[in-house]
């Protein structure tokens, strides 16, 4: 029987070389003070104060700035709330940019013992007690949530995906028609049936999703004419726009 010799393995010198190198490389990178960061600049924020977002990111000066975990950083700066997006940037040799650009809430939907504040892509904001007063976005109603992470979108109760689009269409054309800021409320059980309020006054029936424009320029007109302070009900949903004085 004839014995077969075993290969020896044989590794490209320039193989070697360039694998110390990177060993090298990665060694002075990590050790050398020259990559310790010695300044964090925080940009973007207004709704959260500049040391909160520091403290979620855990980068700290002294630190080494390829040691930092960006992903993990970002993440933690999302979850402090009102934050659409975070940037973390290193800037060689030793300076790390945080860069946050925060979103506005455009409404608040039910969430248990709490409301929750979307921004116009769903995504969770903030979240509010209902024992407390909310103020600068209307309430929806008809939609719950059952999921709110901060910086996640909300996960709706019982899948209102149809009606979120709804409110979500809505809230564009208040927005177009320059009524955003005075939009206490939002009814959206029924697409066929949407319901919101003006001032928390003037209760508007907006009936379905057909001839928007139409129905917003003769509320418009409507709001001019009964002025500051009106009551009652705008009916849209018949052929003939009413108005009665009435308190519902």
């Amino acid at each position: 029987m004839v014995k077969r010799k075993k290969k020896r393995l044989r590794l490209n010198p320039k193989f070697l070389i360039a694998l110390l190198l990177i060993a090298v490389a990665a060694v002075v990178l990590f050790l050398t003070p020259l990559f310790d960061i010695t300044d964090i600049k925080i940009s973007g924020t207004e709704r959260n104060a500049k040391a909160e977002v520091l403290i979620a990111s855990g980068i700290r000066e002294n630190k080494n700035i390829f040691a930092i975990n960006k992903g993990a950083a970002e993440k933690n700066i999302k979850a402090l709330g009102y934050v659409e997006s975070v940037k973390i940037k290193r800037r060689l040799p030793n300076v790390v940019l945080i860069e946050v650009k925060e979103s506005t809430v455009c409404a608040y939907m039910d969430y248990g013992g709490m409301y929750v504040g979307i921004n116009k892509a769903g995504k969770s904001l903030c979240r509010v007690s209902k024992a407390l007063p909310v103020e600068g976005a209307p309430i929806v109603k008809g939609i719950s949530v059952i999921k709110a992470d901060l910086g996640e979108k909300v996960r709706l109760k019982n899948g209102k995906e149809d009606e979120f689009e709804v409110l979500i269409n809505l809230l564009d054309t208040f927005e177009k028609h320059n009524l955003m800021a005075d939009i206490t409320e939002i009814d959206v059980a029924k697409k066929s049936n949407i319901m919101f309020r003006y001032k928390g006054k003037l209760k508007i029936e907006l009936g379905g999703l057909e001839d928007y424009d139409l129905k917003f320029n003769y509320i418009k007109a409507m709001l001019s004419e009964l002025g500051e302070g009106a009551t009652g009900v705008i009916n849209m949903q018949s052929e003939n726009y009413t108005y009665r004085n009435t308190v519902e």
